[in-house]
């Protein structure tokens, strides 16, 4: 991907009407998918926006930052520091994107969704914001309406329907058609998606260690690591 284009931030840059950047070009060569990580932990004081990129007005980009080819940052959108969005992804008008969050490539996120910190939403995947949508008329939203939890992990080509919260630490499968909420370290996965067991922070699966009446106690099959789950949320696993 050459033709990258380095722009000078502080706390973050808002980034006026929809334009291309012809800022000061550093490095003209390929970058490898490393250096973009370097970039986007390290160099802070940067954000590096493609020159096909589109940022809308009003949308403020933090620094580390890293926009590549043919992504659509919407009017008003907040991204935060140290994200990565991929080729072709979409960014809505006025959705809330935290820190080091990852939107790879072709994946959309309409508004009426906020992401947390850490999340990963993978290539294709779609954050549908309208269950009943025609042409004739539009959903409107006032700011943030549901979430996606710190954490997250939203597999390549999943879709999450609208007014669904995925809740921190979740796991979604690829391919699935999510319609109903995640709850925290949820695994989940299918079309419908149902909800299959629970995961680490690690991203690993976590066996139930001890039942109780309010909450279960679950160990991460990898790291050992224990956590809490609601029991009401682990009776909801598919048997």
């Amino acid at each position: 991907m050459g033709g990258e284009t380095e722009v000078k931030g502080k706390k973050g840059l808002s980034l006026g009407r929809e334009r291309k950047f012809e800022i000061k070009r550093k490095n003209r060569k390929k970058i490898e998918k490393s250096e973009v990580n370097r970039v986007a932990k390290e160099d802070k004081g940067f954000i590096r926006v493609h020159p096909s990129a589109v940022i809308g007005k009003n949308a403020s980009i933090g620094r580390g930052t890293v926009v590549w080819a043919f992504a659509q940052v919407g009017e008003k959108a907040a991204v935060g520091k140290n994200c990565v969005l991929g080729n072709g992804c979409y960014i809505d008008r006025t959705c809330q994107v935290g820190d080091n969050v990852k939107v790879m490539n072709k994946a959309l996120v309409y508004r009426g969704c906020g992401i947390g910190d850490n999340v990963f939403v993978g290539p294709g995947a779609v954050i549908a914001n309208d269950k009943t949508p025609r042409v004739e008329k539009t959903r409107e939203f006032d700011g943030v309406e549901w979430s996606i939890g710190e954490h997250a992990t939203i597999g390549a080509n999943a879709t999450v329907l609208p007014d669904v919260n995925i809740g921190r630490n979740a796991t979604v499968g690829a391919g699935s058609v999510v319609t109903a909420h995640v709850p925290d370290h949820g695994l989940a996965y299918g079309n419908p998606a149902k909800l299959h067991g629970f995961v680490c922070e690690c991203g690993e699966k976590a066996l139930l260690e001890k039942e109780g009446k309010e909450t279960c106690l679950m160990k991460c099959s990898k790291c050992g690591k224990s956590f809490s789950v609601k029991s009401e949320d682990y009776k909801r696993i598919e048997k």
